[in-house]
């Protein structure tokens, strides 16, 4: 895919680390606001898309653990509202853990 490329290229060398993406989704350690700004986002965002639609639907599930993930990942930014409609155009597109590279990239 063109944007798995165009991220790819942009991202600093040896940026994407094997295991990382799993170990940032066990991360525990979110403040309680992160955690309640991402659940009050997931269920709101794209609610027209059958991937999206349904509580807990997989789509949903997926891009509550990316945003966690990325929370992790950056815990000076952490999460801020809308960031959830850019993961989930990903999700769309490409796999958990590569939309969450991509996303990381963009962010």
């Amino acid at each position: 895919f063109v944007w798995k490329a165009i991220a790819a290229a942009r991202a600093p060398r040896d940026f994407r680390q094997d295991g990382l993406y799993h170990s940032l989704r066990l991360h525990q350690g979110h403040s309680p606001s992160v955690l309640a700004q991402i659940e009050k986002d997931v269920p709101r965002t794209m609610t027209g898309h059958i991937f999206f639609r349904a509580d807990n639907a997989r789509g949903q599930e997926a891009l509550r653990q990316i945003l966690r993930a990325y929370a992790a990942f950056n815990p000076e930014l952490g999460y801020t509202q809308g960031m959830s409609s850019y993961a989930a155009v990903l999700l769309l597109y490409m796999s958990e853990e590569d939309a969450f590279w991509v996303f990381a990239t963009a962010m």
